[in-house]
């Protein structure tokens, strides 16, 4: 489930975007796997697209998972990314 969405416009760059995605996955009480051990994961994401031309646009990111897979068994995680798209 998605807690909040925010999407910013910046005057200087209107086509670019500024996202922040925060949400919690619950795992479901009855799942009888001891793995399992915390009761949900949590995900914090912020992302800018860089439209750079008409035809390309960069997205960088970078996510904080916090209980990743619903267990205290994994440290929590920091996760960078960079994705493209590329229109012909």
């Amino acid at each position: 489930m998605t807690v909040k969405v925010l999407n910013l416009l910046l005057n200087s760059q209107p086509n670019d975007i500024l996202g922040l995605a925060i949400n919690r996955v619950h795992m479901n009480d009855r799942i009888p796997n001891p793995a399992f051990n915390a009761s949900a994961e949590y995900n914090v994401e912020l992302n800018y697209s860089d439209y750079r031309t008409q035809w390309l646009m960069l997205r960088a990111n970078i996510q904080y998972v916090i209980n990743p897979g619903a267990t205290n068994n994994v440290d929590d995680a920091l996760v960078l990314g960079l994705s493209s798209k590329i229109v012909f």
